[in-house]
């Protein structure tokens, strides 16, 4: 087999949706590469909330399911009440204790909550595609 250069890349999927296209894609990676021999400038990286979604990614993909991250839940109140951030980016309507149909504000709010710890995994993956020691905020 020919060897073909590839370029780093990061494939990162947000939600139900998301894990389950990473599942997919990372599934075929493995069926051209097999399962634990996909290329080192590949990464993946998913996030939910929802672990039975996690778990069902872990069924379509056979390798290491080191790329899938639980994020666990947070009471949006609590968060609010005991952290004095600007929240002028939410909608004026948000309520802290009803979620249905603010899937986006939601997950933003998640995203803060969890900043450092998707940076990090971010991070991490990326000098691994690159091989490169530089911190990816580098580049931002």
């Amino acid at each position: 087999m020919a060897t073909r250069e590839i370029n780093p890349i990061i494939y990162i999927g947000l939600g139900g949706t998301g894990v389950k296209s990473i599942a997919h894609t990372k599934k075929m990676y493995e069926d051209e590469f097999g399962i634990g021999n996909i290329p080192e400038q590949v990464s993946f990286i998913a996030f939910d909330t929802d672990s039975a979604a996690l778990s069902e990614a872990f069924s379509i993909c056979k390798s290491s399911v080191k790329d899938f991250f639980h994020l666990p839940f947070i009471d949006p109140a609590e968060y609010h009440i005991d952290n004095s951030r600007d929240y002028g980016w939410m909608l004026n309507s948000y309520s802290f204790g009803k979620l249905i149909n603010l899937t986006r504000t939601t997950g933003r709010l998640y995203a803060e909550f969890y900043y450092s710890s998707i940076l990090d995994i971010i991070d991490f993956n990326f000098k691994k595609v690159t091989n490169n020691d530089s911190k990816l905020s580098n580049f931002l």
